[in-house]
């Protein structure tokens, strides 16, 4: 079983501007009460520690800008605790049920150009006949592979000695933000990051290299390069 967790940050960004008033219009009140169980939850949680509890501030904040980080905290605890991640299954399940007819969540896709292909939903390893040509989508192209890598990188942050440890958790959640940004990444902050992460903590540096190489991560060139040029630094400093 795999919880959700994309679902559940989406739900918590609609209760946390306006406490679900905005949501309870859309859903109705019986879905907004299985909305407000899934934040009941979850939220103690995400208060349990300094780190998941600053995600968790930053987030209310600014819930669309901030996003991929909680989505990253949201993870590391159900990943942990598989009897909240089955909780929360099962109030996701009613929360969806309990929408009114039409007011589940759709996708709309639009394919444009000859011979193009739209395609709504998760498409991982499927085969698509676009005219004169078959294209396979690879497994390996798995935006949610980028969001792991990354959490595998915060867990393995916290587990630094405690002197490193808040930088190092800082520069993988200010990385992971970068690569969020895509073509807008800040390139000199996320190098600065990068050489933390090769002095402080290599092998968190692999992790977070291994997400920004990812296919899948829709960052730059130029962001990609610093993180060829990091793996060259580790490949050196381990061999030194």
């Amino acid at each position: 079983m795999k919880t959700q967790e994309q679902e559940i940050v989406t739900v918590l960004a609609e209760l946390v501007p306006d406490g679900g008033t905005a949501l309870a219009r859309r859903v109705g009140p019986q879905a907004l009460a299985h909305a407000q169980a899934i934040q009941g939850e979850i939220v103690p949680w995400l208060e349990a520690n300094e780190l998941t509890a600053r995600a968790w501030q930053a987030f209310q904040q600014s819930p669309q800008a901030q996003k991929p980080k909680l989505l990253t905290v949201v993870q590391l605890i159900l990943d942990d605790d598989v009897d909240l991640a089955a909780r929360l299954d099962a109030l996701l399940r009613a929360y969806q049920q309990a929408q009114p007819a039409g007011k589940q969540e759709t996708r709309t896709v639009t394919a444009s150009g000859e011979r193009s292909v739209a395609i709504g939903g998760n498409a991982r390893g499927n085969t698509f006949n676009t005219g004169d040509q078959i294209q396979t989508l690879q497994p390996g192209l798995d935006a949610d592979a980028v969001t792991r890598l990354f959490a595998q990188a915060l867990d393995l942050a916290r587990q630094q000695p405690v002197e490193l440890r808040e930088d190092v958790a800082a520069a993988v959640e200010t990385a992971q933000e970068e690569v969020a940004a895509g073509p807008d990444a800040d390139k000199a902050l996320l190098n600065k990051m990068l050489d933390v992460l090769l002095d402080k903590a290599p092998d968190v540096l692999e992790l977070v290299v291994e997400a920004i190489l990812n296919p899948a991560a829709a960052v730059g060139k130029g962001a990609k390069l610093l993180a060829k040029q990091a793996r060259e630094s580790l490949q050196k400093q381990r061999s030194a």
